[in-house]
């Protein structure tokens, strides 16, 4: 696993996570595949985000929850503990930031 670097597209794409804003669509009920706002999000996803999401995936920062193969809405999106550890962190370095 390899380590990924702050930058504002990845904390807030990992913040969003945490709000429950993201989830995945496996392409099993419809046609879209990938990752994609919740319902009642109504701007389009950029293919950035996207990519960003999928970076934090492969550095283990988040998680597709899979229990249920068919997810109407798609499947929830959520942190891992590192990610958790990771977006506590990044909080704080934009905290001491800010009140610089």
């Amino acid at each position: 696993m390899s380590r990924i670097i702050f930058t504002a597209t990845h904390y807030a794409a990992l913040d969003a996570v945490n709000q429950g804003k993201i989830c995945y669509h496996n392409g099993l009920l419809q046609p879209a595949l990938g990752y994609d706002w919740v319902t009642g999000i109504t701007c389009p996803m950029t293919d950035d985000l996207r990519q960003t999401l999928r970076d934090l995936w492969i550095t283990d920062l988040i998680d597709i929850d899979t229990h249920h193969l068919f997810a109407l809405r798609g499947h929830r999106v959520v942190l891992t503990m590192k990610g958790y550890r990771t977006l506590r962190d990044w909080s704080a370095l934009g905290r001491r930031e800010f009140a610089a």
